[in-house]
């Protein structure tokens, strides 16, 4: 992940955003595509606050903190999820996507790759 997010980091100039350093080697290149997608949608809609990524062997935890005045619309998790979507569909895992306090998350379960 460190090189995902590192491409994106230029959305995050001028922000008081946090991320903590992560790893995840990337073979398959729809999974790669859909990581970048949600990494880059989070960097760039997360004003302030956190943004946590947590990557287990068959998982993806990605998660940011929300601004006082959220709006689904802008959240980084709602723009382009289509995209999420049929990727998840297509290779056959499983995305869900919660609010909870002042966080958007979504988990990404890979278990079921072919």
């Amino acid at each position: 992940m460190i090189k995902i997010t590192s491409e994106h980091d230029y959305l995050l100039k001028s922000k008081q955003t946090k991320t903590a350093p992560s790893t995840l080697e990337l073979v398959v290149q729809p999974l790669h595509i859909l990581i970048s997608h949600m990494i880059c949608n989070v960097f760039q809609h997360t004003k302030n606050g956190r943004i946590i990524i947590i990557q287990t062997a068959d998982k993806s935890y990605i998660a940011n903190t929300l601004a006082a005045n959220y709006s689904t619309a802008v959240s980084g998790f709602e723009l382009g999820s289509k995209l999420a979507q049929k990727l998840v569909k297509r290779f056959g895992w499983k995305m869900s996507s919660k609010t909870q306090s002042n966080q958007n998350q979504v988990t990404i379960e890979f278990s079921n790759s072919p």
